[in-house]
């Protein structure tokens, strides 16, 4: 007699290992080492068809193409397959709310795939989100418009970050320069970002022109993000930072405006240093602090940098 429930017992521990062609093996070899009626046994102890396993005994006495899980022309088919019209429907309905063309580098949709999923459905397809964000990702599509922000809502503008990105990217290609994405995770700290900042101040400064503006701040409702950020790049020797909207403007104005203190001590470097120059010293003391050129070609440009906001503001 064929025991029925140690078979069961064997098949279900090593099943989770197995790809649909091992199931199917496994369930056959069990037949064949229980002889007769062994294949209605497995069928019962498995809940593998009786014609799944007679091929898998046939699998098992011609060995071949071991490397196919089915048959050619095997399997389910895709949905795109079965269902002709579903990427063209589901183009039309992304096209009216796509932040890009096709003919851009960046292509992405601010509708959710749920609701797009729920509008296919009433057009009578059979279609989950899941399968509709397969779909526009296979498309070209990007859906990080709808990505949400910290606050957990997305942001009105958000658009505006896109259009910035794909801007910079066509003007990159029209010079024939590379774009490219790194798949970089981001944190708030930026601390990804240190290597680029570093190359780029010292690549400009390397090339006599002026220092760069570092990029741009994507949490638009974090403006404690944004300050540190402005703050950082300043240290590396950023000039400014880019805006993709005017409310951050005013932060990063407030960062690298130089202080009352800052520019009172550039002051006092550009002079003590002329005094000491005019004597022949190259380097000096003030409150306690090593003077160089360096130094002083830093309180330079902060000087310079607040001649120029204050022409700026003059003039309007």
């Amino acid at each position: 007699m064929i025991d029925v429930a140690a078979i069961r017992q064997r098949f279900s521990a090593v099943a989770p290992f197995l790809n649909e062609r091992g199931r199917r093996v496994v369930a056959a070899a069990e037949a064949a080492a229980a002889g007769d009626g062994g294949i209605a046994a497995v069928s019962m102890a498995s809940g593998i068809a009786a014609s799944t396993i007679g091929r898998g005994l046939r699998e098992l006495s011609q060995p071949e193409e071991l490397d196919r899980v089915r048959r050619p022309g095997g399997g389910r088919q895709t949905a795109v397959a079965k269902d002709a019209t579903l990427l063209s429907d589901l183009g039309a309905l992304v096209e009216p709310f796509t932040r890009g063309d096709p003919q851009s580098p960046l292509r992405w949709t601010c509708k959710s795939v749920r609701r797009l999923a729920q509008e296919l459905q009433a057009q009578g397809h059979q279609v989950g989100r899941t399968l509709v964000s397969t779909l526009l990702d296979g498309m070209g599509y990007s859906l990080q418009g709808n990505r949400k922000t910290r606050d957990g809502d997305s942001h009105p503008d958000r658009n505006a970050q896109f259009q910035h990105i794909n801007a910079a990217a066509n003007a990159a290609l029209a010079e024939r320069q590379p774009v490219i994405s790194v798949d970089m995770a981001w944190s708030r700290d930026e601390a990804e970002l240190a290597h680029a900042r570093a190359a780029i101040v010292v690549a400009s400064r390397a090339a006599g022109i002026e220092a760069p503006l570092d990029t741009v701040w994507v949490d638009l409702t974090d403006r404690d993000g944004l300050e540190a950020s402005a703050r950082t790049a300043l240290r590396f020797g950023f000039q400014g930072k880019m805006c993709i909207h005017p409310e951050q403007i005013a932060v990063v104005n407030r960062v690298f405006t130089p202080s009352d203190a800052e520019i009172a001590f550039a002051e006092r470097v550009v002079t003590a240093f002329a005094r000491a120059e005019a004597e022949g010293s190259a380097a000096i003391q003030l409150d306690g602090k090593f003077i160089d050129y360096p130094i002083v070609y830093r309180a330079q440009r902060v000087l310079q940098r607040i001649a120029a906001i204050r022409a700026r503001e003059g003039a309007r």
